[in-house]
């Protein structure tokens, strides 16, 4: 062996054990709790189950019932007080009800899965049956009027219940609000009964009783300021915004499961959920409680009870209760350093939730991220100086970095009733990519307009031959035999998307074109059942139908020249490659005028009948509630009630969430927001449905070890040909972080290499805590893990500036997909609350701008300093990120050295 040899051993030695001291994986944890298609996830460690009985319940999940048990709000009285006939009837009926909470800690703004086993329920002649009322309360005021920690009940008073959930409608009665009239005789002489003036009491001015609503802030909100509708004019909580479900119907066996959303600060401050550092009014923990309740021939003797609200002393006495904690709602980083600022794949936005507090305040090293389009994001990142994003598309630049970040997935997830089942949620939907294509090209009448008010027919003598809804089409059905879904028969026509153009959106259509039956529909070719695909979406290339072009051709041509489009409409083919999903506006329904030629009604346009909204992470949420866009109610100051003043001469806006019994819900977000959500996501398929798979870890992993090569070195792309057989998720998506070495500064170094390390080590351990791998991403596969270590090791020797070209990138020019000149602009972010631990920037950046201000004053300020650029045969100094790592890492050198030095000697010696 020579001489030159053995500095090689060495030298490949040496580095090995540098990359082993300086990634720890984390050690090997069982995935707790399991995603997956199915939607579900109820095997967490801080799941519970309650009795009402109390039997096992923890003290904070215990509700006494005790004879002398006082009760809330009714100036002594005790559960004795309450009518015997009633207490009777559910101990009868309830006292063997029990309820599981599939997570009930490090909770942030998602749904849970609740279920209620054991009731002996009965069901009337009216088909009338007890149901289950579930909400949420922030807990208890103390003397000071502040909350109080060690309370072991909530407060009636501060629950967020009674504007009527998702599953009640106009037929509902008092049972689903805050009313707590007389006809519950504990209120009679109680606090509430002061606050509250009787309905013949001259004060109230012929308004109902509503029990008062304590924010968390200490803020009251009085009955007497509103009707029978409560939740007019309350400015903590309404029907839109509520998360309290008013009807779960128990089946026959006593039973009930429904995913149940918590909300925190963000998104419900009256209830304040979650801890924030600024001092505002908030709590760690809140409750969630189920109310269980009586109806129809259960409740004869009793029927007064169904004139009062859940809160109400008699009723509220019933409940089960646990406690749930939230993780703390984060502001920034304790430190006070500026953070170093990411931009990019909105599917990591739930993953940059998790890691971004550890990082804080584990490592005191402070990051932010925007999730923004890809698209836009790279089109000036070339000129952020040491600036870092997040995608899934390969760059080719001498002066970018790219490493494995995350591993993920595009799914459709759908909200679903099953007919006749009370709202209980479809699973197992199955989808070949040509449905897909289908549901995203306005194929489906009902995914152009509704039937009420339409004037498609008219317009589009054409839709008169398509199908009306997904679940009408021979193929959906040939795919879906058993799936019984006609409970909201005018529904699923689409699929809600987004307006950002993405990378997601961009992978979704190259799964589709890759797939023949899908892209051969997208040219123009009939479907098995003859049909062709609506003519404003089609290629017109006819690939795969050659033989039938003439003839679709024409047919195409007729049914263009047919179509009443709106004046404004120019007519171009579709690009499915731009990383969005098109909408051309060939249709709306026409203004309406007076008699002197004034319009009344406003024109509807497609862009009103068939909205988007901004993000994945927004959609998950919209799905899950879930939340009617299509905006076909005409509103002006005659027609909409308690509505503000709306310009001339009106707007048209959304008649309502769907109801939960008939609804049908689809959309495509990511893997993570369809976990946080528990939302069921679609079975994807080959063409004959004979070869399906969801997405979950395993089906993630298995896609990632058949990913190809790109043009860049170490980054891959999902494969073309995807393998359903063998269980691999189609729709599977890399993440890869992207650095800009052009001007990076040791600061930055430093920083991502932090990053890079918790994304290598502790941030692959599955789980719920801050600094782990949440619900809907899998863990890298070695060889992204190699290629992340990779990374982070040339990070210590990037170049300052584009005149020295990176050692392992070639150079080129950065890829894009191509753009889409018909895209809309994408709108705000449809009322939803900013992610609070996401940390946006003040604003957001533009390609004219650096993305990072630490970038740009700091350095100027000289608050950081360039990294030092590596010479020939030396190495950038270790990231002090690592400090505890530098003596074992000089024992391993001098170890190696010592070992190889007789070696080396005797080579001399030759």
């Amino acid at each position: 062996m020579n001489i030159t040899s053995v500095r090689r051993i060495a030298a490949t030695m040496t580095v090995a054990a540098l990359a082993s001291l300086l990634f720890q994986p984390a050690s090997a944890q069982a995935a707790e709790g399991s995603w997956g298609p199915q939607g579900d996830i109820t095997n967490t460690s801080s799941a519970v189950t309650v009795r009402w009985d109390n039997a096992g319940n923890l003290p904070s999940s215990v509700v006494s019932r005790s004879n002398d048990t006082v009760l809330a709000h009714t100036a002594g009285k005790t559960y004795q007080d309450i009518d015997q006939g009633t207490r009777a009837r559910y101990q009868e009926i309830f006292g063997g009800l029990s309820m599981s909470v599939s997570q009930t800690k490090d909770l942030v703004n998602q749904s849970i899965s609740v279920s209620v086993s054991g009731a002996h329920n009965e069901i009337d002649q009216s088909n009338l049956t007890s149901f289950m009322q579930f909400f949420q309360c922030w807990g208890a005021p103390g003397p000071d009027g502040k909350p109080d920690p060690n309370a072991t009940s909530p407060d009636p008073a501060t629950c967020q219940v009674g504007a009527g959930g998702t599953d009640s409608d106009a037929t509902d009665t008092a049972f689903v609000s805050r009313i707590i009239s007389e006809d519950d005789k504990l209120l009679t002489g109680g606090d509430w009964d002061a606050q509250i003036p009787g309905l013949g009491d001259p004060r109230s001015n012929g308004l109902l009783r509503v029990a008062p609503f304590t924010a968390v802030s200490g803020t009251k909100h009085r009955g007497t300021e509103v009707t029978q509708n409560e939740s007019i004019g309350n400015p903590f909580f309404n029907r839109t915004t509520t998360n309290e479900i008013s009807k779960a119907y128990l089946s026959p066996q006593g039973s009930v499961t429904r995913p149940v959303e918590v909300q925190t600060g963000a998104e419900a401050n009256g209830l304040g959920c979650g801890k924030r550092e600024d001092n505002s009014p908030s709590v760690s923990s809140c409750w969630l409680i189920a109310v269980p309740r009586l109806y129809g021939a259960l409740d004869t003797k009793n029927a007064k009870l169904n004139t009062v609200g859940p809160v109400a002393p008699s009723v509220w006495a019933q409940r089960l209760q646990v406690k749930l904690d939230f993780q703390d709602v984060r502001s920034g980083c304790s430190s006070d350093a500026v953070p170093n600022q990411i931009n990019g794949a909105e599917q990591m936005s739930r993953l940059m939730k998790s890691w971004i507090p550890a990082l804080c305040d584990n490592k005191k090293t402070a990051f932010s991220f925007n999730p923004l389009g890809e698209t836009q994001v790279r089109g000036g990142f070339s000129s952020k100086p040491g600036g870092m994003l997040f995608g899934s598309q390969a760059i080719s630049s001498s002066t970018v970095l790219q490493a494995p970040i995350g591993l993920t997935g595009v799914v459709i997830a759908y909200n679903i009733s099953l007919t006749d089942q009370n709202g209980a949620a479809a699973k197992g939907l199955k989808l070949n990519a040509r449905l897909v294509a289908k549901l995203l090209t306005q194929f489906y009448d009902n995914g152009i307009d509704l039937a009420a008010g339409s004037e498609l027919f008219a317009k589009a003598p054409w839709a008169r031959a398509n199908y009306a809804t997904l679940k009408d089409d021979a193929e959906f059905k040939k795919l879906n035999p058993d799936l019984n879904i006609d409970s909201a028969p005018n529904l699923g026509g689409d699929l809600l998307v987004e307006t950002l153009r993405s990378d997601a959106a961009y992978q979704v259509w190259q799964w589709i074109l890759d797939d023949q039956a899908a892209s051969s529909f997208l040219s123009g070719c009939p479907d098995p059942s003859g049909k062709v695909i609506n003519p404003y979406f089609s290629m017109r290339s006819y690939a795969g139908c050659e033989n039938q072009k003439e003839t679709l051709e024409k047919d195409l041509t007729k049914k263009l020249a047919e179509t009443k489009t709106p004046k404004d409409f120019q007519y171009q083919l579709p690009d499915y490659t731009s990383g969005f999903y098109p909408q051309p506006a060939w249709y709306e329904r026409s203004a309406k005028v007076d008699a002197n030629g004034k319009e009344t009604i406003s024109p509807l346009r497609i862009g009103d009948l068939r909205p988007r909204s901004s993000r994945m992470d927004v959609i998950g949420r919209e799905t899950s509630r879930p939340v009617n866009k299509v905006s076909s109610l005409w509103c002006d100051k005659n027609l909409c009630l308690n509505q503000p003043d709306y310009p001339l001469p009106g707007v048209w806006k959304s008649t309502g969430d769907q109801n939960y019994a008939n609804k049908f819900l689809a959309s495509i977000t990511d893997a993570a927001t369809a976990a946080q959500f528990q939302l069921p996501t679609a079975l994807l398929c080959n063409t004959e449905g004979t070869s399906c798979s969801g997405a979950d870890t395993s089906s993630l992993q298995k896609a990632a070890n058949n990913f190809q090569s790109t043009d860049v070195a170490g980054v891959l792309k999902p494969a073309t040909k995807p393998d359903y057989a063998g269980g691999a998720y189609p729709l599977t998506l890399p993440v890869y972080a992207a650095v800009n070495t052009n001007g990076l500064t040791q600061d930055k170094v430093n920083a991502y290499r932090t990053l890079f390390e918790h994304a290598a080590g502790a941030g692959q351990t599955a789980g719920y805590t801050q600094g782990s791998l949440p619900p809907g991403y899998a863990p890298l596969t070695e060889s992204m893990l190699s290629a992340l270590k990779k990374t982070a090791g040339l990070l210590k020797a990037a170049p300052s500036s584009p005149s020295t070209p990176s050692p392992t990138s070639p150079s080129a020019v950065v890829k894009e997909p191509k753009t889409d000149p018909t895209a809309p602009t994408p709108k705000g972010d449809d009322n939803a609350p900013p992610p609070a631990e996401i940390l946006p920037p003040d604003k957001a950046p533009t390609d004219d701008a650096p993305a990072d201000k630490a970038g740009t004053s700091n350095e100027s300020a000289g608050k950081e300093t360039p990294a030092p650029v590596s010479q020939a045969g030396t190495t950038s100094p270790l990231s002090s990120t690592w400090p505890q790592y530098l003596l074992l890492i000089g024992l391993g050198i001098a170890l190696l050295a010592g070992l190889l030095s007789p070696l080396i000697g005797r080579g001399r010696k030759q």
